[in-house]
């Protein structure tokens, strides 16, 4: 059987960081958490620049997220993940919401 959406999506989030009361750093901490299912696929095109406020970038992969209202901001680190595995990572390049679903360019 077919499964459009086989894989998982996680963005990562960074927790805390900055300044104790006596000027020392604490570090910060990335969570990655669940956003939605979805699948990817190599950029077949091969390295598409893609312009984003003047800066081109390199894309690799593209991912088809399952529609939903989230936004993900371009820089976002993600992971799509089958079970334990990582199957792509890396940071966000651009992002379009679509009618039927979401396309992420990583």
């Amino acid at each position: 059987m077919i499964i459009q959406y086989p894989y998982d999506l996680y963005t990562s989030t960074v927790i805390g960081g900055g300044k104790d009361e006596d000027g020392n750093p604490i570090p910060a901490e990335t969570a990655w958490s669940k956003v939605g299912i979805c699948r990817d696929e190599t950029d077949s095109k091969g390295q598409v620049k893609i312009v984003v406020d003047g800066i081109a970038y390199v894309s690799n992969f593209i991912v088809l997220i399952k529609k939903m209202e989230l936004i993900i901001a371009v820089g976002t680190e993600i992971e799509v993940r089958e079970g334990g595995d990582i199957r792509v990572k890396g940071s966000v390049k651009q992002f379009r919401k679509g009618q039927f679903h979401s396309k992420l360019w990583v």
